[in-house]
């Protein structure tokens, strides 16, 4: 079978950056928007996970049933079957624009 070529329908997202654990009006309209699927990793926490460094939070990606790390500045993203995800800030222009 010869390989095709595809265009990736536009979708339109919901989003929220998340600006840091010490931003704790964001912190919380985040966790209220994931339906209480995200929290501020503890200094101990981090360090038992694993996680770089640049990780100060998790959300929780029910469609693939596990926590991802989110690092300050990241995008939290509802995607089309609600689950939540990071997209990295410094990609953030170069695949999303802003709807009215």
């Amino acid at each position: 079978m010869p390989v095709k070529k595809y265009r990736k329908i536009p979708v339109t997202i919901e989003a929220i950056q998340y600006t840091g654990p010490e931003d704790t009006e964001t912190v919380q309209e985040i966790t209220d928007w994931t339906t209480q699927g995200f929290y501020v990793l503890d200094k101990s926490t981090h360090r038992l996970a694993g996680y770089d460094e640049a990780v100060t939070a998790e959300v929780w990606d029910y469609l693939h049933q596990t926590w991802v790390g989110v690092k300050t500045g990241d995008y939290i993203i509802k995607g089309q079957l609600g689950e939540f995800y990071p997209h990295d800030e410094k990609l953030w222009p170069n695949a999303y624009e802003e709807v009215n």
